[in-house]
């Protein structure tokens, strides 16, 4: 009990840590149990994180001003120009390499034990199954409501393998696919001319930035079905590109990727007025190209939301309180991505905003007063925060960056289930938010803004870099296991990932 609502403990290491407590233990009735609002449950951060913690952030920190404050050799290295050096080809190589590698290493066990995540299976690989490869294509999920055209191609290929294959191998082609979309930002990102990235260092502190941070969301991770949110990054990563000097074949391969990540989701299709935006200030002739693909390809996709919310009505979205959705957003898109979920729950906690949080993330919503007003704090310290990043220098950059917040965290919530963004939802409004950040590490004028954002970035960089192997991956039934037991009884329902998820794969064979 705390402020007169109960908080469940979710880690009995809470328990122990908090022994003092055991004299001040009373036995209730259940009933008055039930009868006591409920606040946020109590979490556990070990001392032993947050020294580790500490220590990365310090050396990240360290890192950053070394490279923004003093002279020296190292310093001139990386903080020169890309396209100025002479053996950059070399350092984007590495670079990308490395990138690729990490990538391949988080997701070694998910490759040589594939699984289906979610609906993944038992949605579009089911569907494969009972019907063509064309109307897998165009198949369009109805409770979703809009195309995810890397699902449809994923389930084409897991379908195709398990016709002329075997089932075993089935969700490797969805893992393999989810792989191919996961890698083409890093692709981008080393070997393009980034307005954002454009020096040495920048580019890898943003490469890392970009590899750590789908780690604090791991549904995310290697299925198709998610895709659609590394389609959104390879959009955004495109639209900061410097593309006045692209070849033919790269400015129509550009054209045709970005009309693929527009038919995966709507997080790409997002960003068609910030590119119209970047043609009229820069008079890129380019980016009103791709901003025109992004409108047209966005026609198709809102025509098909359009008709299955009168149709089907796409329930649990757009079900959002607006004046506790800033709450979340600040939680989720803001904090979160900065310090880490554990210790945004205690930033939150010391701001007395721990509770109201509790409220804007369960559903259905409870009514509080206090939550009400916490939510109209939480949108005033959004907006500080935007203005506080963006001011003095007015670049194209920082306004692109900050309106694409803005965008992203409103589209976000009015889809989300429940108008809860948290998990995917809050992916690329974390993103863009981190970004913000990082552009003011060597633009800002204001000395004491740069070394804050600075100890801001080293802090999402540790939290990041230690989760990003040792966060514990959404589990569940061995696909082998599955499979022995359908091939023993062919009626038998196969199980997919999470361990929650309660909808089996049926499968018959078929000449």
């Amino acid at each position: 009990m705390r402020g007169g609502l109960k908080h469940w403990v979710l880690d009995p290491k809470w328990v122990r840590a908090h022994r003092r407590l055991a004299a001040t233990i009373k036995i209730v009735p259940p009933d008055v149990i039930n009868s006591i609002p409920a606040g946020a449950p109590f979490t556990y951060v070990p001392p032993q994180k947050t020294r580790l913690i500490a220590v990365f952030a310090v050396l990240a920190f360290c890192f950053l001003v070394l490279v923004l404050k003093f002279r020296g050799r190292l310093q001139h290295s990386l903080t020169k120009p890309i396209d100025c050096c002479g053996k950059d080809h070399v350092f984007r190589a590495v670079l990308l390499g490395i990138f690729v590698a990490c990538v391949l290493l988080r997701s070694i066990h998910l490759l040589v034990h594939p699984r289906f995540w979610a609906e993944e299976g038992v949605i579009w690989f089911q569907y494969d199954l009972q019907h063509s490869a064309g109307r897998m294509l165009l198949y369009v999920y109805n409770l979703s409501g809009y195309m995810n055209l890397a699902a449809n191609v994923a389930g084409v290929f897991a379908g195709s393998l398990a016709r002329t294959g075997h089932i075993l191998y089935a969700p490797l082609a969805s893992s393999l696919v989810a792989l191919l979309v996961q890698l083409m930002p890093f692709v981008i990102l080393c070997l393009g001319n980034s307005r954002l990235f454009n020096s040495r260092w920048k580019l890898i502190v943003g490469g890392l930035l970009v590899l750590t941070l789908p780690g604090a969301t791991p549904e995310i991770w290697l299925n198709s079905i998610n895709s659609m949110s590394f389609a959104g990054l390879i959009a955004f990563l495109l639209l900061f590109e410097n593309n006045t000097n692209w070849r033919p074949a790269v400015r129509w391969a550009v054209r045709v990727l970005l009309i693929l990540c527009g038919l995966t989701g709507i997080y790409a299709l997002v960003l068609a007025p910030f590119f119209f935006a970047y043609y009229f200030v820069r008079r890129s002739r380019e980016h009103a190209i791709q901003g025109f693909i992004l409108s047209a390809v966005g026609a198709i996709q809102a025509a098909i939301v359009v008709y299955f919310k009168l149709h089907s009505g796409l329930p649990m979205r757009g079900e959002a309180v607006a004046a506790l959705a800033p709450i979340n957003v600040l939680y989720y898109a803001v904090v979160t991505p900065l310090v880490g979920q554990d210790f945004a729950r205690l930033a939150f906690r010391f701001f007395g905003l721990e509770d109201a949080w509790w409220v804007a993330n369960s559903y259905p919503h409870w009514p509080a007063e206090s939550a009400v007003l916490a939510g109209w704090v939480s949108a005033i310290v959004i907006a500080i925060i935007l203005v506080r990043l963006c001011r003095r220098e007015y670049s194209l950059e920082k306004m692109q960056l900050a309106a694409i917040f803005v965008s992203y965290a409103i589209i976000t919530t009015l889809g989300s289930l429940h108008g809860v963004i948290s998990g995917r939802y809050a992916f690329l409004p974390a993103l863009a938010m981190l970004m913000l950040v990082f552009t003011n590490l060597d633009s800002s004028r204001s000395r004491l803004r740069q070394l804050l954002c600075s100890a801001t970035i080293a802090m999402a960089l540790s939290v990041g870099i230690l989760q990003f192997y040792d966060m514990q991956m959404y589990a569940g039934p061995s696909w082998r296991d599955e499979v022995a037991k359908w091939e023993k009884d062919p009626n038998y329902g196969m199980r997919v990932w999470p361990s929650a998820w309660g909808l089996p794969v049926h499968y018959q064979p078929t000449r």
